[in-house]
């Protein structure tokens, strides 16, 4: 139990640490946000540092291995503090009336804290869930698998056919590279790290539904000359129902079926379901 603990944690820290060194970029996108696009920042520094890797390898400057990530996420650090580093510049220079509340890091710090936690009781959530039949079995789990060994063994893109000696894969593979470039960057193992990657599917979808809907209400209700507070209920409210529908809600079928007219209680392989 421990164990898979340590290897959530490590996973999750990887995943923030890429979010935050991103974030004054993502603040540039999603400035308008009551939430400053934190949840995003995770997402915009996941795709591109895994990309630029991806881009090095794949022209044979650099061979994908951790050396290479690290360098990419330095090259990251240095470009975001630089646009933090100008915009204290514009700010001490050019002097500009107080912020409102809502762009005040003060302001703004526990809607982080809530998100964050938010999103690490998801990911800590389906890891459980996963934990149950972790097997990676059915469907087309295995080919995914093989993907992403496949791809943590090459040092150049693309990466070699697992069923095809001699020839690349010829599929699209980006998503399977992600997963990839973060088992590399953690160290973890690829069968810890695919149930892992699930998980944090699962995480996205919960926390960013929530950021979307939370800052829709805010939008609406700023249109509205409306008064609010960074943690208003209704925001948390909003975003916590529409989460909950998206990420668990799928759709209502086997709900109608099993208490509108008991199908589910009949055998799976009698056909019923077809």
């Amino acid at each position: 139990m421990a164990f898979d603990l340590n290897n959530i944690f490590l996973w999750w820290l990887a995943i923030f640490s890429l979010g935050i060194i991103f974030l004054p970029l993502t603040k540039k996108f999603f400035g308008n946000f009551f939430d400053q696009g934190y949840l995003f920042s995770k997402v915009l520094g996941i795709l591109l540092s895994s990309y630029l890797v991806w881009l090095l390898a794949s022209f044979h400057f650099l061979p994908f291995q951790r050396e290479t990530i690290w360098l990419v996420l330095i090259i990251g650090l240095m470009t975001n503090l630089i646009l933090l580093h100008k915009k204290f510049r514009l700010f001490f220079f050019h002097p500009k009336p107080n912020p409102p509340d809502d762009k005040r890091f003060s302001h703004t710090l526990p809607i982080f804290v809530f998100e964050e936690l938010m999103f690490l009781a998801a990911l800590v959530f389906w890891s459980f869930i996963r934990g149950f039949q972790p097997d990676i079995q059915g469907l087309e789990k295995f080919m995914d698998f093989g993907f992403v060994n496949s791809i943590l063994r090459s040092k150049y893109f693309p990466p070699a056919d697992i069923w095809f000696a001699g020839k690349s894969i010829n599929y699209y593979y980006f998503g399977h590279y992600v997963t990839a470039f973060l088992t590399k960057l953690t160290n973890i193992d690829s069968a810890i790290t695919y149930n892992l990657a699930i998980a944090t599917l699962f995480a996205f979808t919960f926390s960013l539904t929530f950021s979307l809907t939370s800052n829709l209400v805010h939008f609406w209700q700023t249109i509205q000359n409306t008064k609010y507070k960074i943690l208003n209920t209704k925001y948390i409210f909003a975003g916590l129902i529409a989460a909950l529908l998206i990420s668990l809600g799928a759709n209502l079928h086997p709900a109608y079926y099993n208490f509108k007219m008991g199908m589910l209680k009949k055998p799976y392989c009698d056909g019923s379901f077809s």
